[in-house]
């Protein structure tokens, strides 16, 4: 595939103006950045990367033929199917202009796409089902949607009870239908050092109620239940914190003269937030803050329900009951002697932004190196495979993926080990 646009653009003062071109996959290229000093317009302004001469070197309006600032060339081994677009930066707002029309020249050889996904033929991992993502649980190279047994367990999907992720025993310790590698438990466990109570009188003080996990795996879903009797709730500073020391903002200075907190349910999936509710809150709001972060944290340990009274030398209550739901995951529930026996294995930096390396030395691995990063549902997010050696070392990208726990399996078909990775 070779590209080629054409841009019409009236401004006074162009060195303003980056201009650049967005393919379908979201491949920036840079056509023109800040080009064209004092000078007005881009005229008939061709980018081409067979042109002469390049558009640094030329002057406003450019009418004619130029190299781009970064080659077009970077887009030839994409598809061309889907939207393209045009994007402008004005980085000085005080001259004025108008993109008057723009058009681009795709050169290729057109591609049979029989299920018309924009996915040719030739690189369709499923030609007669339309799937955009190309998504491949199991990396054995047939989508997801026409793959009859899509983690490769061995299991048809219709029998599988764990779609997603592979178990070949089908181990199911709670007989629900639901395999234990995915299976999510939904707990409540309620405070018993309650009730508490919320002095009157004296100087601003914190509450503190805590319930004591011992089961520990890794978290799916939190949500809050609270009641809490007081006069003047905007007094009231409100948060959740996990055993892991992660402070959630469930309420702060909301709900001005009025009363109470009567069965407030803080959940993340909840369609109002507490900041629009009303005293006495009786019923399910989003928190403040985001309980979402729980997600992949470990479970086991103490969950503080903190309550600071910013108001104490007037107004007083009672923090009558504090229930905690958590979702866990048997799936990942494997113990710590099985993820940390690794050595051989280094990960760095762990946790990281979704860029780490992994290092191994004198591997028991034999044939080429497969990494597979999991999130903990079980849901394949990486796959990649390498050429063995002594000394391996090899960094990883992981794009657009949430903050959590991952788990990174690394194999060659024959053996395997697991570690933890947290993307924060």
């Amino acid at each position: 595939m070779d590209v080629n646009v054409t841009i019409n653009i009236t401004h006074s003062y162009v060195s303003d103006l980056t201009v650049s071109l967005i393919s379908p996959a979201g491949t920036e290229i840079d056509l023109s950045f800040e080009n064209g000093g004092s000078g007005m317009n881009y005229t008939d302004t061709v980018f081409d990367d067979d042109a002469a001469n390049p558009i640094a070197s030329g002057t406003a309006p450019f009418t004619g033929v130029y190299q781009p600032t970064e080659a077009l060339s970077i887009l030839n081994s994409e598809f061309s199917s889907g939207d393209w677009t045009l994007k402008v930066i004005d980085s000085y707002g005080f001259d004025t202009g108008d993109l008057v029309n723009w058009s681009i020249e795709i050169c290729g050889s057109p591609q049979n796409d029989t299920d018309g996904d924009g996915i040719p033929d030739g690189s369709d991992n499923c030609v007669n089902t339309p799937n955009f993502d190309q998504a491949d649980v199991d990396g054995d190279g047939i989508g997801d949607v026409c793959d009859d047994d899509i983690d490769n367990d061995g299991i048809l999907n219709t029998s599988d009870n764990c779609i997603y992720t592979s178990n070949a025993d089908q181990a199911d310790a709670d007989g629900d239908g639901v395999g234990d590698v995915c299976d999510v438990e939904c707990t409540v466990y309620s405070a018993t050092d309650l009730p508490i109570t919320i002095a009157s009188t004296g100087a601003d003080a914190n509450y503190t109620s805590v319930i004591n996990i011992l089961e520990d795996a890794p978290i799916a879903d939190v949500n809050v239940t609270i009641s809490i009797n007081h006069t003047w709730n905007s007094d009231l500073d409100i948060s959740l914190i996990s055993p892991a020391g992660t402070i959630i903002e469930l309420s702060t200075g909301n709900g001005g003269s009025s009363d109470n907190y009567t069965n407030t349910v803080f959940d993340q999936d909840a369609k109002a937030s507490i900041t629009t509710g009303s005293a006495p809150f009786t019923g399910v709001f989003m928190p403040e803050g985001d309980l979402s972060l729980l997600n992949g944290e470990m479970s086991a340990g103490n969950w503080t329900l903190s309550v600071d009274d910013t108001y104490g030398s007037e107004d007083g209550g009672t923090i009558l009951s504090f229930d905690l739901e958590l979702c866990l995951f048997s799936a990942l529930s494997i113990g710590n002697d099985v993820l940390n026996n690794t050595e051989f294995i280094s990960v760095y930096p762990n946790p990281n932004n979704g860029e780490f390396t992994i290092k191994m030395k004198n591997t028991v691995f034999i044939e080429d190196v497969e990494i597979y990063v999991y999130d903990i549902r079980g849901r394949k997010v990486f796959y990649q495979s390498f050429k063995n050696s002594n000394d391996f070392i090899q960094q990883i990208r992981l794009n657009d993926v949430e903050s959590g726990m991952y788990i990174l399996n690394v194999t060659d078909g024959e053996n395997t080990k697991t570690k933890k990775l947290i993307i924060d």
